[in-house]
């Protein structure tokens, strides 16, 4: 009877440990198991980043939006393009080809900076600023307006490297200016980069040659005591982002972007501008089947996620006859949005 229950406990116990040997996972078993996982891994990261670019670009489309807004409600308001020079004189030599760009011009109407408010003041291109009144709204024919626009603060931040010429902008600490310092802020899109806002003169295009064939609406500056020339668009109001051989992309210093070498944008031909540049400018700004017509009051303009306005190494040349389309845009991942009338 004893030597029966012995046998019968190694006989479950046994069964115990076979149990247990059956419970584990062999090494192939494993192996096969990290596979799947690193498989699922591989697959899930490029959705992943699929959705983070796409996020990216909403955020920066509804920025674009917001600002497309404030722009609208000024010009209902004014009956004219917001900004504190016209944009003759942006494009005019004495700006020196954009100490100024077009959007931070348009931010110190739509925003506030022109109003004697607080110690941190500095001039620049013949205006005196007041960095404590930016974000307190513009005085305008003698009337104090709130804010047209408001911005997270995330999205508006002191972007260095700016190609402002002689007497242009600083660059400051950390993207914070001291008391002072000659910079402005810029709004920056969801990537890093400075958006560009560039409006419509009010000029109708006036003495400039044809581009391909057809009545050109943009000039690359506007001309000294030449009132035979005129131009809706003047592309020189945003070369000190296009043509910024070092744009420091992001906060705390940022990394440097040559834009000059890059972009399809940046001034050519003498630094007065024309050839490829002006042909792109030409199929961004004027209306596919209008000749001589722009396609609105104002165009919005990010680099996208390359950081690069209309990269040269993203596309090489326009598909048909070296003439750029609205197509050839599509083949740039830079975001372009139209606004006004």
């Amino acid at each position: 009877m004893l030597t029966t229950t012995k046998n019968l406990s190694r006989s479950v116990g046994a069964r115990r440990g076979g149990h247990r040997a059956r419970g584990g996972f062999t090494l192939v078993e494993l192996l096969v198991v990290i596979g799947i996982i690193a498989l699922l891994v591989g697959l899930l990261l490029p959705a992943l980043a699929a959705v983070r670019l796409q996020g990216k670009v909403t955020q920066t489309r509804a920025l674009m939006k917001n600002l497309g807004d404030a722009v609208d409600s000024f010009v209902l308001t004014h009956n004219r393009q917001p900004g504190a020079l016209s944009e003759r004189q942006l494009a005019s030599d004495s700006n020196n080809y954009s100490m100024i760009s077009g959007t931070e011009n348009a931010l110190l109407e739509l925003m506030g900076g022109l109003t004697a408010n607080g110690g941190d003041v500095f001039q620049i291109a013949g205006l005196t600023v007041y960095r404590d009144d930016i974000g307190l709204g513009p005085t305008i024919g003698g009337t104090k307006y709130d804010a047209y626009f408001k911005p997270n603060p995330r999205d508006l931040y002191y972007v260095n490297g700016q190609n402002g010429g002689s007497g242009g902008q600083e660059d400051v600490d950390n993207n914070l200016p001291q008391d002072g310092d000659v910079a402005l802020p810029d709004l920056v899109d969801s990537f890093g980069a400075p958006i560009i806002l560039w409006s419509n003169s009010g000029s109708k295009a006036k003495g400039l040659r044809d581009i391909y064939g057809r009545p050109a609406v943009v000039a690359f500056k506007s001309q000294a005591g030449n009132t035979n020339e005129g131009a809706p668009y003047y592309y020189s109001s945003f070369q000190s982002y296009t043509s910024a051989p070092k744009l420091m992309i992001g906060r705390g210093g940022g990394t440097p972007i040559n834009q000059r070498d890059r972009s399809y944008l940046a001034e050519t031909v003498g630094g007065i501008g024309g050839g490829p540049a002006r042909e792109l400018c030409q199929a961004i700004a004027a209306h596919p089947t209008l000749d001589s017509t722009p396609r609105g009051g104002y165009v919005m303009m990010s680099a996208g996620k390359d950081l690069i306005y209309f990269d040269k190494e993203q596309v090489d040349k326009p598909q048909q006859n070296n003439h750029w389309s609205d197509g050839d845009l599509k083949r740039f991942d830079d975001i372009v949005q139209y606004g006004g009338s």
